[in-house]
């Protein structure tokens, strides 16, 4: 529901992801307006809703199309594997249209499955849309995680379903196929962080790059940790803090250990290595 208030504000009814409670917040019509060939991110704050924060995606019409939660104390690691500078963007994908018609929260699942190694089919209606979204991940992930993504309308899925029983199958923001720990909320914080700010960022060129710098710094973070666990002698184990110091001193940037635990999971899931990991309690005797 949308309610005029003024030339300049809007009302927009909206539902919090984490416990379905509903609100209204004021949205600007001139920050819509300078997003009109795509969605706008809003974050709501805590409280204002409820007692949650998160993020909600408005377009240009003021329709609610996501909303999802996202943790905004999060800091992604300031590390600058290469230059974010202007470069010319493939014209067999148009960010634009890719904004507006893939919504954030399915992002964040293809995301995921693509850096847990997993294939993934997308159930949807937009079949032209499909060139358009595998060319634009081919771009991400060039030169990183390879990645394997069928789109099939709904009647294909379900002639050819058991051809997929191994893949991630995902329509819209529900997850048809696969459905597991890795897609909680609480393990997709960064995953979330990276797309919020994809989806945030008004000038498209930018925003490209910028997401492709994050998953060139989840892939060669993860070939760093490689390199730390062959590096250890035979009676070494890996430890958190002793792995957080090496990649502090080799980036000069503080690497937060939500983000370690992601890249810890990427080695195992996707490259399929075992770590010499420390128990529990060696672990954390590390930290003392």
């Amino acid at each position: 529901m949308v309610i005029v208030e003024s030339e300049l504000t809007v009302k927009v009814e909206i539902r919090c992801p984490a416990c379905n409670k509903r609100g209204v917040i004021k949205v600007s019509d001139n920050l819509v307006n300078k997003s009109a060939r795509g969605i706008t991110a809003i974050n709501v704050a805590e409280n204002l809703v409820c007692e949650h924060s998160f993020v909600a995606y408005i377009d240009k019409n003021m329709e609610v199309r996501d909303c999802f939660v996202c943790d905004f104390k999060l800091i992604l690691p300031k590390i600058e594997i290469e230059k974010e500078k202007k470069e010319i963007i493939p014209k067999d994908f148009d960010i634009d249209i890719l904004k507006y018609n893939l919504i954030p929260s399915l992002m964040v699942y293809v995301l995921k499955g693509i850096i847990y190694g997993k294939r993934i089919v997308i159930i949807s209606e937009l079949g032209s849309l499909y060139k358009n979204f595998v060319n634009f991940f081919n771009y991400l992930m060039k030169d990183t995680f390879k990645s394997e993504i069928i789109f099939l309308s709904e009647s294909e899925y379900k002639v050819s379903k058991k051809e997929y029983k191994d893949y991630i199958v995902l329509q819209n923001k529900d997850i048809i196929n696969g459905k597991d720990k890795i897609f909680n909320p609480k393990n997709t914080k960064i995953e979330s962080s990276i797309i919020r700010n994809f989806f945030g960022d008004s000038e498209p060129e930018l925003a490209l790059i910028k997401f492709k710098n994050e998953i060139l710094k989840l892939y060669k973070l993860s070939q760093d940790l490689l390199i730390f666990n062959n590096n250890l002698k035979e009676n070494e184990e890996f430890i958190s803090k002793n792995v957080l110091d090496y990649l502090d001193e080799k980036y000069n940037s503080k690497i937060p250990y939500s983000y370690l635990v992601l890249l810890l999971e990427i080695i195992e899931n996707y490259f399929k290595i075992k770590l010499k990991k420390a128990t529990k309690m060696g672990d954390l005797l590390g930290y003392i």
